[in-house]
Parts: C-alpha cells; structure tokens; sequence
C-alpha cells in the first residue's frame, strides 16, 4: 500500500498524536494529571516531533508501537494479557526498523525477573514470548522484501569520521579491518553531535534524544515505586540501542523511538509484500 504525499502527512500526524496520548498516559501513571497534559503539549511542538510529522517518513508512523510497548510493559506487572500486547507492540516496531530486534528477546527475561519467585507456569510463559519472538524474525524474512545486502563487517565500518563515508557500506568493494580505535572514535562522534551540537538549533532539534538521557538518570535515582524503576528501564534501554545503532550503522540524525536503520520493510504503512 502506498501513500500519496499529503496521505503520508495526515499518517503521520494522526500517528504522533496518538504517540503523545501514549507517552501523556505513561506519564499519568508516575505523575499528576497537569504533568501528563504537559509532556502531551510539549511532544507535539517538539521541533523534531513537528518536522517528522510533515514529511513523507517512516519514523513517525513506528513511535505509536514504541510508545505502546513500552507503557504496557510498565502496566503489565503479572498480567499476561498485557505483556502479550507488550511483544505484540515490540514486534511491530521491529517489522518497521531491525533495530528493535534485541527487544523481542529481552521482554521474555524481563517477564521472569518481574514475575517472582520464578514457577513453572512463568517459565512456560516466557517460553511462549520467546517462542513468538523467534516466529516473528522468521515469518519476516518471508513476508516482507529484504533490503540490499550487506554485511555486518562493512556495517561497523561505515561512516567513521575522516575514514570512511556515511554510505560505505553500500559502496566499498573491498574489505577493511575493524579497528578499534576508529570504532570509538565512529561513537564519540556521533554521540557528541547529538549531546553537543554545534548550534543551538541543533540543540533543539537533538532536545527527544537529551531529555530521554536526563529522563532515564533521574528516574533511576529518584525512584518512588516500581513502574518509576520500570520506565527508567526502558529509557535506558531505547538510549542503549541509539547507541547501537550508532555503533553498527552510523545515523547521527536517528532519535528516541525511531532509531533509524535498513528498515525491515518501508514503514509499517508502505509494506512490500511478496
């Protein structure tokens, strides 16, 4: 299914509005109402938030299943419904970006450590997670038309600064090394591009990634109950997969809930199908 420019634009608005309903729920949870309708407004007049929305992009229709994910995950406790939505949602994100992949993994450890002291019945339904999760990578590769082929290797390689360009990955004929030195150099550099940005208007456009970093400490160390510890944790997780990404496929300009790479299919509203 294809969209035309302006239906790209009514999708993507209507996506982010629904991204900030979630985030403004996920907020209600931890904080007062007013904190809740705040965080609603200031998302949806982010800078980068209003860019997203206007362009014909992938990333603004995959924040909604992020957002779900991550605020069943934080309701779940031991409801098993809800952390069957919350691999649901996990799995759709991973349809629209690979990046998500080490998320369909995680969510099975994560249901036996929140689900104590561990019975035979949690395991079973861990396996279960885990049995979707591996269903899912599998069935994908068979839907979905696999983008250009690459490797690994050329992937960790790509874009490192006074190395080698953003598209040598697509492009280099012949092997290269990995080197470590040039692989932190890859990462200080595109993290400090983010974290400090050589202009202020590219400080306001960076402000998703900064404040999800501020988000995370603070939560972490001024927790008052279990879903604040919950949230912290799936911050620092989305934080750890930017860098990930940065890391593998270097995407300087990737934020918050999109983490932008080879997408597995053209967005979850443009699918190729076989």
């Amino acid at each position: 299914m294809a969209l035309s420019g302006g239906g790209w634009v009514v999708t993507n608005v209507l996506a982010t509005i629904l991204t900030a309903s979630l985030i403004a729920l996920l907020v209600a949870t931890i904080a007062d109402k007013w904190v809740a309708v705040l965080t609603y407004t200031v998302y949806l007049l982010l800078p980068l938030t209003v860019w997203q929305s206007s362009q014909p992009l992938t990333e603004a229709t995959i924040a909604p299943f992020v957002a779900l994910g991550v605020l069943t995950y934080v309701w779940a406790g031991t409801n098993k419904k809800l952390w069957g939505l919350t691999v649901v949602a996990a799995c759709a994100a991973y349809y629209c970006r690979v990046s998500f992949l080490p998320i369909l993994f995680v969510i099975p450890i994560a249901y036996l450590v929140q689900n104590k002291p561990v019975r035979i019945k949690n395991v079973l339904s861990a396996l279960g997670f885990l049995s979707l999760a591996v269903f899912v990578v599998i069935i994908g590769k068979m839907i979905f038309v696999q983008g250009m082929p690459t490797s690994f290797h050329k992937m960790i390689n790509n874009a490192i600064p006074g190395v080698t360009r953003n598209m040598h990955f697509l492009f280099s004929l012949s092997p290269k090394p990995i080197v470590l030195r040039e692989l932190w150099l890859k990462v200080t550099a595109h993290l400090s591009y983010q974290l400090l940005p050589s202009s202020w208007s590219l400080q306001i456009f960076y402000l998703p990634f900064n404040l999800l970093m501020v988000l995370s400490v603070c939560l972490y160390f001024t927790k008052k109950s279990s879903m604040d510890v919950r949230v912290a944790h799936c911050a620092m997780i989305l934080l750890l997969l930017h860098v990930a990404t940065i890391i593998v496929h270097s995407t300087p300009k990737s934020i918050p809930l999109s983490f932008g790479d080879n997408p597995r299919s053209a967005g979850w509203w443009r699918c190729d199908v076989k």
